[in-house]
This record gives structure tokens, C-alpha cells and sequence, in this order.
């Protein structure tokens, strides 16, 4: 009989949990900026991304990363903002 009980062993999903999320936060928020831009679904807007890092031979990790950081230099959109905010209700964001 063993001493090893399945409570006390480490997960080894657990600790990968982490790991994962971070790594898919980039893909998430550029399918959510491609979403918004395009007026597309989810599955077309992960469609757009894999088709994108396949056509340039890009990992799709490496390409989403580069489009969520180039984001902010993009400015943003007025109308979306006032479309937003009309959803947000009153008073300023924050």
C-alpha cells in the first residue's frame, strides 16, 4: 500500500491553469478588438487570426500580442466610445 494519497499530490493542471490563461489573454482581447472593428462574431473574428498567422507563417499567439500592443497607438473610435458610453449609462467612466 502507498503513503501517496491522490489529496496531497500536486495537480499538474493546476499549476498549468495559470500559465494557460496567460498565454490566451492576448488571443481573447485581439479577437474582442477585431470583434469590435469588424462587427464580426467570435468565431469569425479567430478565424481572421489564425487565417492572418498562417498566410504571414506567425504563430497566432506571437500575432495577437502584436496587434493588442500596437492597439493603443490606434486612438479610438468616437462614435464606438459615444455608442459605449450611451450603454454605460450616465456620468463619466471610473
Amino acid at each position: 500500500m502507498s503513503d501517496d494519497h491522490p489529496e496531497t499530490r500536486p495537480d499538474p493542471l493546476a499549476e498549468l491553469l495559470p500559465e494557460l490563461a496567460d498565454a490566451a489573454a492576448p488571443v481573447e482581447q485581439a479577437q474582442v478588438a477585431l470583434m469590435l472593428v469588424y462587427g464580426i462574431s467570435a468565431t469569425e473574428a479567430i478565424e481572421v487570426l489564425h487565417a492572418r498567422a498562417r498566410r504571414d507563417d506567425l504563430d497566432t499567439l506571437d500575432l495577437a500580442t502584436a496587434l493588442v500592443a500596437a492597439l493603443p497607438g490606434l486612438g479610438g473610435s468616437a462614435t464606438l466610445r459615444e455608442r459605449l458610453d450611451r450603454l454605460l449609462g450616465p456620468g463619466p467612466p471610473g
